[in-house]
């Protein structure tokens, strides 16, 4: 007991940490750091470690294919072209373009994953916001939002989905028939309230600029091509239940390439501003969060939720009870919690679709809960944006329940 309450200890005190960056303290020391003490203390079993150390190597290979391409794009002018159409659509309004900001990283998330829509387009949206002269607040929210809840919409929105679909030999054209129509619905509920709040932005409007040419019309068209290859990529290997970090790293790479063959002046900006610095950021926090999907107490007291059938009933129960764990612990052991609890009691073929959801839009009622939220923050200070975490807090009291509870009671009684 003292072991697994001194364990979650650890992960929160973490989590807070890379949130407040106590004395300046780098994202990526504080949760090796803690993952080192956690072990150390031997609160972390050394098996547990390993185990997350060879989950967290696909994950690792993910986000460097991720960052490559996110430089490549960046110099390719790809994503700054896609902002400037949304500038154009918006007519100087700074509410529809927080509207267009909201349905386009939706559709990045959808078909690339959360953590491609922190890490491809939230760059491009912040450096547009501040060329604007707008506050980046309202925007940086938006997009942490809508990365939670649109990553439920397709399989490869968030890698939690293909843990679980694993765990529980569920197909993904199931998924798509039971939890996409659902998550199609919240995203559009969750889009349709952020453009209601939007109307406390306060901002004048504001000149819309020429929509220019990309500097390189071959380089970006190339970007373009190796971004479709990696949402083929994606979903081949999510149809397969292949590991997504290969196929990600091999198209980073590609793209790295073809940045070098175009513009070698350019290969400066794979550096990426101190973005590689992310990548002990989420090894130290698979490591932790592997070691809580371990936990039996919280294993045990998830099993609890549903002894006695998979119906609606127990379908909302489990799906309310990972939404919480996820808000408080973080979505990937939160998950591996509740499925290991209902895979003792064998009812977890039958609840996983729940578990997903809970897992993928519980994040949105606080920010520890994904590390996609984590890591848009950490973007975003790099950045030079400051944005503070009391604003999600404050929009999470609407924006969590509203964009959650439709989503779970459509899965639940599908």
């Amino acid at each position: 007991m003292v072991t697994q309450v001194g364990l979650m200890a650890i992960f929160l005190v973490a989590a807070v940490a890379i949130m407040v960056r106590p004395f300046g303290v780098g994202e990526g020391w504080v949760a090796t750091g803690a993952a080192a003490i956690a072990l150390g203390t031997g609160l972390l079993p050394l098996a547990a470690a390993g185990r997350g150390l060879l989950l967290t190597l696909d994950v690792l290979a993910f986000f460097g294919g991720l960052l490559l391409l996110a430089a490549a794009g960046a110099a390719a002018g790809v994503f700054d072209l896609l902002l400037h159409f949304l500038v154009a659509w918006s007519g100087g309004s700074p509410r529809r373009l927080l509207v267009g900001t909201a349905v386009a990283g939706a559709l990045v998330t959808a078909v690339l994953s959360n953590d491609a829509c922190v890490l491809l387009f939230a760059p491009a949206v912040l450096r547009l916001i501040r060329r604007l002269h707008l506050p980046a607040t309202p925007y940086l929210l938006a997009i942490a939002f809508i990365a939670n809840s649109a990553s439920l919409v397709l399989p490869m929105g968030n890698p939690v989905n293909l843990l679980i679909l694993d765990r529980a030999r569920l197909q993904p054209l199931v998924y798509v028939a039971t939890v996409t129509p659902a998550a199609a619905v919240g995203t559009a509920i969750l889009v349709l309230a952020l453009a209601v709040a939007s109307r406390r932005i306060r901002a004048a409007r504001f000149p819309v600029p020429d929509v220019p040419g990309p500097p390189d019309p071959i380089l970006a068209r190339a970007m373009l091509v190796v971004i479709v290859a990696l949402v083929g990529a994606d979903a081949g290997a999510v149809v397969l239940q292949w590991p997504l970090g290969v196929p990600t790293l091999a198209i980073g790479a590609a793209a790295a390439g073809i940045l070098w063959a175009r513009r070698p002046d350019a290969l400066h900006l794979l550096r990426g501003g101190g973005a590689w610095g992310l990548l002990p950021l989420v090894l130290g926090l698979s490591v932790l969060g592997s070691g809580l999907g371990g936990l039996r107490l919280l294993a045990e007291a998830a099993a609890s939720v549903a002894p006695h059938g998979t119906g609606p009933g127990a379908g909302l129960a489990v799906g309310t009870v990972t939404a919480v764990l996820s808000a408080t612990l973080n979505n990937l052991p939160a998950a591996l919690l509740v499925s290991s609890g209902l895979g003792a009691v064998h009812h977890l073929g039958g609840l996983a679709l729940t578990v997903i959801a809970g897992a993928d839009v519980g994040p949105n009622l606080a920010p520890m809960g994904s590390l996609s939220t984590l890591l848009l923050f950490a973007v975003a200070r790099r950045a030079g944006v400051r944005p503070g975490w009391g604003g999600f807090w404050r929009q999470a009291v609407w924006a969590g329940p509203l964009s959650l509870v439709p989503v779970l009671v459509l899965v639940a009684v599908r």
